[in-house]
């Protein structure tokens, strides 16, 4: 199906404004959008007075899928995983589009998953089916993740990547590119859990630090419960510090060496590492104590 006319109407519905900012900026006719309330969408719809209903339910979007007349429709965030079989009428064309370079990195966690797993991030626009982040690609672009991109910022690059890769599919009459393997070897289906969160001190440092990474926003974090309370970590890194490093033989394994504002200095194994972003209160760390007495156990906060 290729788009070219401009009386093409569009179903938004999702929970990003990057993508449907493009759309806007279309020759498109937009029938309607639709996002959850209290997402991001809904308070940027509120902000610029552009009109949105509401979702309330799986059984609700599929009613005002049903009952709207549309040509395509744009998933960018949808809660919801569609029967796109039992929805799609003749003529229709449902896309969605993910943050992340599938075939890799399917599911509701792309970009944690690239800095969990190391995987290149970016974004893809596709034709839906009845699986999850599966039918055809049209359109993909890359985002390349260096160390001094954070997760904060990588969420941003990809929606970002989102945007663009929205325009590239347009532009090309959202014709598919040719078929792809879906079920290579190292791609990865990732969706956050919460036993994710924990952290493992024990664990080997770099994937210690990756997994710190990996969820270093404050509505995630990585988890620890020391002292029977709970504390989130949104960063780690070696010290790397000659003077410090010196010292290191002075330190048990494990040993809180420092703590100042909301970052900790532990020594684990032959490595210093710092723990940034500290969020919890941090009267009941204490120096010269040892981090292996935390646990990931759901212990009262």
């Amino acid at each position: 199906m290729k788009i070219e006319k401009k009386n093409t109407t569009i179903f938004f519905i999702g929970t990003r404004w990057m993508v449907l900012e493009k759309i806007l900026d279309f020759p498109l006719k937009v029938a309607a959008i639709l996002t959850p309330e209290g997402s991001y969408l809904e308070k940027e719809l509120k902000s610029r007075k552009i009109a949105h209903k509401l979702l309330s339910s799986k059984d609700d979007t599929i009613d005002k899928i049903n009952r709207a007349d549309f040509d395509i429709l744009v998933s960018n965030g949808c809660p919801y995983i569609l029967p796109i079989s039992q929805l799609k009428k003749n003529g229709q064309l449902f896309i969605n589009i993910h943050p992340s370079l599938l075939p890799d990195l399917r599911g509701g966690s792309p970009v944690n998953g690239a800095i969990l797993y190391n995987k290149p991030a970016g974004a893809t626009c596709h034709i839906m089916d009845d699986n999850v982040d599966t039918g055809p690609i049209i359109s993909r672009v890359n985002v390349k993740r260096t160390e001094n991109i954070d997760l904060g910022l990588l969420y941003q690059l990809c929606f970002l990547a989102e945007a663009d890769a929205f325009t590239i599919a347009y532009k090309r009459g959202f014709k598919p590119l040719a078929k792809r393997n879906i079920n290579k070897a190292n791609n990865i289906y990732y969706t956050r859990k919460q036993n994710d969160l924990f952290i493992d001190f024990h664990d080997e440092i770099d994937n210690l630090i990756r997994k710190v990474k990996a969820f270093g926003v404050p509505s995630q974090g990585s988890i620890f419960y020391y002292n029977n309370k709970m504390f989130k970590v949104l960063d780690a890194k070696p010290i790397t510090n000659k003077f410090l490093l010196s010292k290191l033989n002075n330190y048990d394994d494990g040993e809180i060496i420092f703590k100042y504002d909301n970052t900790i200095v532990v020594k684990l194994g032959c490595h210093l590492l710092e723990f940034c972003g500290i969020i919890g209160n941090m009267d009941y760390i204490e120096v010269g104590k040892n981090i292996f007495n935390s646990t990931g156990a759901n212990v009262n906060t």
